[in-house]
């Protein structure tokens, strides 16, 4: 018998006679009596630690799929468009995102940013960083400060290659540079954080995804509605509610598109991730870089609510037809050219 083996005997033995010591301690003893081993005390302080945890834990996967899958532009700003048709292939993914009436913008941006308040992650202060520049963005990407929209597109397709850190950005084949330029380091942190082992390719740009994507995907909207192409001013994407405006020349964002005619019921979305910017840009505790993208978005809010009130509490856009220069108020003429009832820009009817 080896050594090992005189080992293992001689743990088996220990075993036995503590199982034996034990079974003896349970047994009656010489007056008939029987002993009772006392019930365990649960540590609830230890059961607390365990369930924010799990809780830790269950938030980061949520947040690393929801970067993915469900926020759109590019890699240091995004805006959530709830609706997606998603290709895999192993861990290649193809997402077309939207286009979509109504999204979860800023409540999407409070909600993480709650989470954040509980859980302090890395995770979660760079989708916040996302998220607020993205707040920055729909308030400013149609070149008139203020003016919002249901959705908006850079108008590029976004090519992200986890694996080597690789980012590139096409319009129509033609490699692409962003209007205002990109911090790298934190674009790596990014594409490190949630991309991590995952070739991601965004079709972003709203004439692929209209004119190419939506004739197999949805016939019928494609039929009546995407198929009308207004180029180079607009597409259209419902004939109640909103067009895709392409931004002109020489505004910052030009070739980029906006969902014009926000609505006082889309209104509240936003205001919540606006609100939820100020809180943070305001919280000592939290990370500057958060904090930074947080007075970046509340700025936005200002320009937003300041146009709001210049125009009497009335939510302003451009209208199809019109001349790109002038705003008028959101929602009054439907984009089929219809007049409505009641316009929806007004904060009140």
């Amino acid at each position: 018998m080896g050594t090992g083996t005189h080992h293992l005997a001689a743990v088996l033995a220990t075993l036995l006679v503590s199982g034996c010591a034990s079974s003896s301690a349970n047994a009656p003893d010489s007056k008939g009596d029987t002993y009772e081993l006392a019930q365990p005390v649960p540590d609830v302080e230890a059961a607390a630690r365990a369930f924010k945890l799990y809780y830790a834990e269950r938030v980061e996967r949520a947040l690393i799929a929801y970067n993915r899958f469900m926020l759109f532009g590019d890699t240091t700003f995004a805006i959530n468009i709830r609706k997606a048709g998603v290709a895999r292939k192993g861990n290649t993914f193809e997402v077309v995102p939207g286009p979509n009436d109504n999204n979860s913008i800023g409540t999407s941006t409070r909600a993480t940013w709650y989470a954040y308040k509980v859980f302090r992650s890395r995770t979660a202060a760079l989708s916040l960083q996302r998220m607020f520049e993205g707040l920055y963005f729909i308030a400013t990407v149609s070149g008139h400060d203020g003016v919002t929209g249901r959705n908006a597109y850079p108008n590029w397709t976004l090519f992200i290659d986890g694996r080597t850190g690789e980012v590139k950005r096409t319009r129509e084949g033609v490699a692409v540079t962003p209007p205002i330029p990109v911090d790298k380091g934190l674009e790596a942190l990014i594409v490190a954080t949630f991309f991590k082992d995952t070739v991601v390719t965004y079709r972003g740009e709203p004439k692929d995804i209209l004119l190419n994507y939506m004739p197999a995907q949805e016939v019928g909207p494609y039929a009546v509605t995407y198929a009308f192409t207004m180029l180079p001013e607009f597409l259209r994407v419902s004939d109640c509610c909103t067009s895709l405006m392409q931004v002109p020349e020489p505004y910052l964002w030009a070739h980029a598109f906006f969902s014009n005619h926000n609505s006082r019921d889309n209104f509240p979305d936003l205001a919540f991730g606006y609100l939820a910017a100020k809180e943070a840009m305001d919280d000592l505790t939290v990370e500057e870089d958060v904090r930074k993208a947080a007075a970046r978005a509340w700025q936005a809010g200002q320009m937003v609510g300041d146009l709001i009130e210049a125009n009497g509490g009335r939510i302003m856009t451009v209208l199809e037809g019109k001349p790109y220069t002038e705003l008028a108020v959101s929602g009054v003429v439907r984009p089929d050219g219809m007049t409505e009832v009641e316009d929806l820009g007004s904060m009140s009817d």
